[in-house]
């Protein structure tokens, strides 16, 4: 995020503030689309065994490129 600084009477104020944890969470969230959570969704739904459950890397970004996103996006964005 950029913002502007002000200048009042020799005193520098900055405009932009550091985010909160909620704001973070927000954002965050935002910022990830939904075939990703679909795809974790999906394999946790498909691996658990009634105690536990492991998602592949390999598995999760295969299926993302099933629905049209290209492995540099995957580690770029997510």
């Amino acid at each position: 995020m950029k913002g502007s600084i002000l200048h009042t009477g020799g005193s520098t104020m900055a405009t932009v503030k550091a985010l909160s944890p909620d704001e973070v969470l927000a954002a965050r969230k935002e910022a990830t689309p939904n075939d990703v959570f679909e795809v974790f969704n999906e394999l946790i739904t498909q691996n658990f065994n009634g105690s536990h459950v492991y998602v592949g890397q390999d598995d999760v970004i295969a299926r993302l490129e099933k629905r049209g996103h290209s492995r540099s996006e995957i580690f770029a964005n997510h």
